[in-house]
């Protein structure tokens, strides 16, 4: 019995461990490099406890991203990195519904994709199984996000193109 406790009691610490190293893997320099290497290299199990978490990487890594957004929109290679990451974790089984918390609010990959107008993300998410109407801590859907930023119009004519926009 005392082993079972040990062996969770690993189990947590792993789990904790490697989501730490996603975290500071974002915040440092070439961060969504480092956490699509991070993810590639996780075992079965690493992603396993993830998925069980509901914790997603991609959220912080969008944000990291979306901070250098211009007027003019992402770049290219911001884009391409991005869509990278999403088909590693997509690859390796990694939950797309998942989320992040930062400060006090759950945030999805697919909302955030929208709000900061990666539009080739948002199309890529919802080609794996993303749900349009999940929503954030806030209550905030896809949709909203993508007119939060005067309505990234790739985001909008994406979200239209995929079905994931419900005219009644």
């Amino acid at each position: 019995m005392q082993s079972s406790r040990k062996r969770k009691a690993r189990r947590d610490d792993h789990l904790s461990q490697l989501q730490l190293q996603c975290e500071l893997a974002i915040q440092a320099p070439g961060g969504v490099s480092k956490v699509l290497h991070l993810i590639e290299g996780a075992s079965d199990d690493d992603i396993k406890s993830l998925n069980e978490a509901r914790y997603s990487p991609v959220v912080g890594c969008i944000f990291r991203l979306g901070k250098s957004t211009t007027r003019n929109g992402n770049s290219a290679g911001s884009q391409l990195q991005l869509d990278e990451l999403i088909e590693v974790c997509y690859r390796r089984n990694l939950s797309v519904n998942s989320s992040a918390t930062f400060g006090e609010c759950i945030h999805r990959p697919i909302i955030v994709a929208a709000y900061f107008g990666f539009y080739s993300a948002v199309r890529l998410l919802l080609q794996q199984g993303s749900l349009p109407d999940l929503r954030d801590g806030d209550g905030k859907n896809v949709l909203y996000a993508a007119f939060q930023k005067e309505c990234d119009k790739q985001v909008a004519e994406t979200l239209w193109e995929m079905g994931a926009v419900i005219v009644t």
